[in-house]
């Protein structure tokens, strides 16, 4: 009777999931995996992670793409349970499955998980033995109530003798130099550190350097290195060099743009013939805000006043003030009076005025020229107060050739 209730429920629970549950499937190119998300935020996702080991260190898997054949070899299935917390009382179906590269199933695992249990990861793996296994392209899918939720691949190939020179002649690793400048001479960086700021179109140089490198002489050497996120591999670069090859060093790169990267800790991980033989941890920080002062010069006052309106031909400011609304048609001028004094060289000074918003970046200037003795000017600039302009602090600074000689700022709001 018991057996039978149970059933019903599962039963039950299937059909609910059943009707078109999920959206269309999302490829994660990188990892080589395939997710079909809830529909509802809230609803159970699926995250498959396939490994061959955990990091002692960090105590998360290593994560990998290709496997090499061996007689103790296994690959490693870490299947997560995202938005668990939000279906304790639910009982769930949920179906390993293992395929071969001509498309069979060859291990398939089923787990149930009934209500109360807060189980939210399961594990799964299978041996690849030498004439076991066929080399190939596998997947690993992952059902709930039946339905594909999520499905991961790899690549088995098969066992490399020059792998066991790793060992036997000697143990090969290598030292990962971190740097935020590229040596045009060889692969090593320039500036090699551990915390690197977040600026914009930056990047962070590896430098890659084999040691005991005669352990592979006459060897082809295959690898990869992988820039890794929590342990998890978002960008992959290959090493290769013939038997032919002398060289010792190689390089990758990869962006610190904000958009691209989030701050947090991050590693480098070298692998020769699928073994771990380096790994290097580094920070990535927000870049710190450029402190500019302004400077005095003898010989110039300047001052500058922001208005929302400014008459050309009487050179008057009207409605000055340090706070303006977002509104069609609207506009900011900034006047500046400007008296330099000083017995100048030849050539005409250069003044820059710069508009600078609420992330401290300028995104609008204009320059002017004047003539080289005894200035008195009143010169202005404007922009516009629409929608396009988002709320929060804003500033116009003004330059004499390069020096920051005054700043005005003012508080932009939304209109009510």
């Amino acid at each position: 009777m018991k057996n039978i209730l149970y059933m019903l429920t599962i039963l039950s629970a299937a059909l609910l999931y059943a009707c078109s549950s999920r959206l269309d499937p999302v490829m994660n190119e990188e990892e080589g995996s395939v997710s079909y998300s809830a529909k509802e935020s809230s609803g159970i996702n699926i995250s498959v992670i396939l490994h061959k080991g955990i990091n002692e260190a960090s105590g998360n898997p290593i994560s990998v793409k290709t496997f090499m054949t061996g007689a103790k070899s296994k690959v490693y299935a870490s299947i997560k349970l995202l938005n668990r917390k939000f279906h304790p009382g639910e009982d769930m179906m949920l179906h390993i499955d293992w395929i071969d590269p001509d498309g069979n199933s060859f291990f398939m695992k089923r787990t149930d998980i009934l209500s109360g249990d807060t189980t939210s990861e399961l594990k799964s793996a299978i041996s690849v033995q030498p004439g076991k296994r066929d080399t190939g392209q596998y997947k690993l899918r992952v059902y709930l109530f039946r339905e594909l939720v999520a499905e991961n691949n790899f690549s088995l190939v098969s066992y490399n003798p020059d792998s066991a020179a790793v060992f036997s002649n000697g143990p090969v690793s290598a030292d990962v130099f971190l740097g935020s400048r590229y040596n045009r001479e060889n692969v090593m960086p320039g500036d090699t550190g551990s915390v690197f700021e977040q600026k914009n179109k930056a990047k962070v140089y590896a430098g890659i350097r084999l040691k005991n490198r005669d352990a592979l002489k006459g060897k082809v050497i295959e690898g990869e290195i992988d820039w890794c996120d929590e342990d998890r591999p978002f960008y992959r670069k290959s090493i290769f060099f013939s038997q032919h090859d002398t060289l010792k060093e190689t390089g990758s790169a990869v962006s610190t743009d904000i958009k691209s990267r989030k701050p947090g800790s991050y590693s480098v991980k070298v692998y020769l013939y699928n073994n771990l033989v380096a790994e290097k941890l580094f920070r990535l920080v927000p870049e710190k805000e450029e402190k500019i002062s302004v400077r005095k010069i003898k010989g110039i006052d300047a001052d500058v006043v922001l208005c929302s309106k400014f008459g050309k031909k009487t050179k008057k400011a009207f409605g000055i003030s340090d706070w303006f609304t977002i509104k069609d048609k609207a506009v900011v001028h900034a006047v500046l009076s400007l008296v330099d004094t000083r017995v100048k060289p030849a050539g005409k000074p250069e003044i820059r005025m710069e508009w600078v918003g609420p992330d401290k970046k300028s995104f609008y200037r204009k320059r002017f020229n004047l003539e080289s003795k005894n200035i008195t000017a009143v010169l202005s600039n404007s922009i516009s107060l629409s929608n396009k302009r988002k709320p929060g602090k804003y500033s116009c600074r003004v330059y004499y050739s390069s020096t920051l000689i005054c700043e005005k700022g003012f508080e932009l709001v939304a209109s009510h």
